[in-house]
């Protein structure tokens, strides 16, 4: 015999004790004052596999009816949906929460919560930062696109460190054209800042900015010495913000190159390059960065086909926040 529900406020509530006890020892809905509450997703899903029979207005609702009754109140029902089934048949027991499912991962152990999004939807940066730091943990997100097919995400807050703290004894640059050349190989080798050039080795603006701000470099043009101010001006395309993450990188003993060739702004090396592939692919963005799901998932993509992780450098007045994303198979 079918248990029994009555679709009420968008809600699906259970009266019958032993029918709501047999679904709530399953992961099913929240007790309250003696009564089971369904939400929607999980009212469709009993319904679809033939253990529950829901009414609304002493009317019975066949699966299709209730889908639709649920679309009409909520547009992402049908998202939702499809998450939560592909969950429950990947053996999850999933709560259901105002915002978001919730889950137990499978590798670790630990809660965490699932949230919805659909391909044609924004990503919007601030959004994610806020479920980050309401959750106090990493995230995932449950990607449906036109296709109904699910994609997983894990999000979360790093704090990464390198291996590469140096100091140098100050070295003479000169300008040469955008660059800055100096003759000693020794920032090349021990502190992998820019590439061999002549007999010496030439820096990229960012690279040179880094070093005279920390005391180990001084640059000259035609044979005057310039300050710090002046090499800032010089190189009008070197913004705030991306020379304030590189320097907390750097600062942080990680080795940070141009990522061009891989779509991204950096790649972050943990120790030596010249021994290891990189290890972060990563974007610099402000809080309130605004983007499409297809360029994100792509940059996601891209960075676990070269085996390295995507990251966005997040630039806040007070702070930077690092946030990785990760493809992962429930």
């Amino acid at each position: 015999m079918k248990i029994k529900g009555i679709l009420e406020g968008g809600k699906i509530v259970v009266s019958d004790k032993k029918g709501m006890h047999s679904l709530h020892g399953k992961g099913f809905g929240e007790l309250k004052k003696e009564k089971l509450i369904l939400c929607p997703v999980e009212g469709a899903f009993l319904v679809w596999k033939k253990r529950l029979e829901v009414s609304c207005e002493g009317e019975k609702l066949d699966f299709l009816s209730l889908y639709n009754l649920a679309c009409s109140m909520d547009n992402k029902f049908s998202s939702k949906y499809e998450v939560f089934v592909d969950l429950k048949e990947r053996g999850y027991r999933v709560k259901c929460e105002e915002n978001c499912f919730r889950i137990c991962l499978k590798n670790t152990g630990k809660e965490c919560p699932v949230f919805v999004y659909e391909e044609r939807e924004d990503f919007l940066m601030k959004d994610i930062l806020g479920f980050i730091e309401d959750s106090k943990g990493e995230i995932a997100l449950a990607l449906v696109d036109e296709d109904m097919e699910v994609t997983y995400y894990i999000i979360s807050r790093i704090h990464p460190e390198g291996t590469e703290k140096r100091e140098f004894e100050k070295i003479k640059g000169r300008m040469i054209d955008n660059f800055v050349y100096v003759e000693n190989k020794k920032i090349f080798e021990e502190g992998f800042f820019g590439v061999p050039f002549a007999s010496g080795v030439i820096l990229a603006p960012i690279e040179a900015l880094y070093l005279g701000e920390k005391g180990f470099l001084e640059i000259s043009r035609n044979g005057k010495a310039v300050s710090m101010e002046e090499i800032f001006e010089m190189f009008e395309n070197l913004s705030t913000e991306r020379y304030r993450i590189y320097r907390d990188l750097r600062d942080k003993g990680l080795v940070v190159r141009t990522g061009f060739k891989f779509g991204s702004l950096f790649r972050v090396y943990k120790g030596n390059p010249h021994s290891k592939h990189s290890d972060y692919l990563m974007d610099v963005i402000e809080k309130n960065f605004k983007s499409t799901w297809s360029e994100v998932s792509g940059k996601i993509r891209l960075a676990r086909s070269v085996k390295k992780t995507y990251v966005f450098a997040v630039a806040e007045p007070e702070k930077i926040e690092y946030i990785s994303f990760s493809r992962f198979l429930p």
